[in-house]
C-alpha cells in the first residue's frame, strides 16, 4: 500500500463514518439516542478495552517480524561481503569463483527473489546461485604451509547466509491470519456502530467526532497491513544491501 492509497483509505473511512453518523441523526431524534447512553457507554468501553489489547498484540507481532526481516537482510548481506573479503587470501582461481558466485547470488536476490517474495515464493535462480556458492567454497584448495586455513570461517559464514535467507523467506510468507483480520474488523464495526447511537446536542460535532474516530481506526489497521507486508508498499524493505554487495564484489581487485 502506497502513501497515496493510505491517505485515500483514511480519508474515505472518515468520510463514510461521518456520513453514517449524519444519516443516523437525520432518522433518529437526539433524545432517543441519549436513552442508549447508560448501556451504550458500558458496552463501548468494554469493546474498546478488548480491541486495544488485540490491536496491541497484532501490532507488536507485525512490528517484530518487520524488524526481524530487516535484520536478516543486514546479516545475510554482511556475511556475503565478509566471505568475499576472506576469499582474498585464496589463490586467484578459487577466489574469482567465489566472488563470481557471490555476485550472481546477490544479483538474483535483488532482481528476482525480491519480486517473488511479494507473492510468498522464493526464486529458484537465487537458490541455484547459493548452491553454486557452496560448491565454490567447498572446492577451495587446502592452505599451503605457513598460511591460515580460512575454509572453516567461510563455511560458518555460508551457514549464516543460508539461515538468514530462510528467515527472510519465512518472514515474507508469514501473514496475519485471515481469522484475526476478521476479528479486528468485527470489533471495529461494533465500536463504530456503538458510537453512532450516542447523542450529542450538535449534529456536526458528532459527525466530526465519529469521522475522526473512524479515520484513526482505519489508519491503525492500514499500518498493521503495511507492516505485515515488509517487501512491498510504502514501508517496503528494498534490496539495496544486496545491490551494494554485488557492486563491492565486482570492484574487488
Amino acid at each position: 500500500m502506497s502513501y497515496g492509497a493510505l491517505t485515500l483509505v483514511v480519508l474515505g473511512a472518515g468520510f463514510i463514518g461521518g456520513l453514517l453518523s449524519w444519516l443516523v441523526r437525520r432518522k433518529v431524534r437526539v433524545e432517543t439516542l441519549r436513552r442508549h447512553h447508560e448501556i451504550g457507554t458500558a458496552v463501548s468501553m468494554q469493546l474498546g478495552v478488548v480491541f486495544a489489547v488485540l490491536l496491541a498484540f497484532v501490532f507488536n507481532e507485525v512490528w517484530s517480524e518487520y524488524l526481524s526481516a530487516a535484520r536478516s537482510i543486514e546479516h545475510e548481506a554482511a556475511s556475503l561481503h565478509t566471505i568475499s573479503l576472506l576469499a582474498q587470501s585464496l589463490p586467484p582461481p578459487p577466489r574469482a569463483a567465489i566472488d563470481g558466485a557471490i555476485s550472481r547470488y546477490a544479483e538474483k536476490v535483488a532482481t528476482e527473489e525480491w519480486v517473488t517474495m511479494t507473492r510468498n515464493h522464493h526464486s529458484d535462480a537465487a537458490r541455484d546461485a547459493l548452491v553454486e556458492l557452496w560448491r565454490a567454497v567447498m572446492q577451495a584448495p587446502a592452505p599451503t604451509p605457513g598460511t591460515a586455513d580460512t575454509r572453516p570461517q567461510l563455511l560458518s559464514l555460508l551457514e549464516r547466509v543460508h539461515a538468514m535467507r530462510e528467515l527472510r523467506l519465512t518472514t515474507a510468507r508469514t501473514d496475519v491470519p485471515g481469522v484475526l483480520w476478521t476479528l479486528l474488523l468485527c470489533f471495529t464495526a461494533a465500536m463504530v456502530g456503538a458510537l453512532l447511537w450516542f447523542g450529542v446536542e450538535y449534529v456536526w460535532s458528532q459527525v466530526a467526532f465519529v469521522a475522526g474516530f473512524v479515520a484513526c481506526l482505519a489508519f491503525a489497521l492500514a499500518l498493521v497491513h503495511m507492516l505485515d507486508r515488509p517487501f512491498e508498499g510504502a514501508l517496503r524493505i528494498g534490496p539495496e544491501r544486496f545491490e551494494a554487495v554485488a557492486r563491492m564484489v565486482a570492484h574487488t581487485p
